[in-house]
């Protein structure tokens, strides 16, 4: 797993011929959890803990194809109910 969470840093490799998952929740033991068994599956996996690293983390890596997963959960950093972004 790819974490960025926490501490905003992550790797920028990610292995080819896998699907790209960022992953985005406030709970950490979701992400370890859900993360490690994503991967075990075969996927690259990203995980955040925070919109605005997810963000980031889209960003620093635009130019591979990621798909997105975003649970449904209110965040803590939305605003009057509308996402940060």
């Amino acid at each position: 797993m790819h974490p960025i969470g926490k501490t905003g840093k992550g790797t920028n490799t990610m292995e080819k011929n896998k699907i790209n998952l960022l992953i985005v929740d406030d709970e950490e033991q979701f992400l370890d959890s859900i993360g490690r068994s994503l991967e075990l599956r075969d996927f690259n996996v990203i995980a955040v803990n925070r919109g605005e690293k997810a963000i980031e983390a889209a960003r620093k890596r635009a130019r591979i194809a990621m798909a997105t997963i975003i649970s449904t959960r209110v965040k803590p950093e939305r605003r009057a109910g509308r996402p940060i972004a």
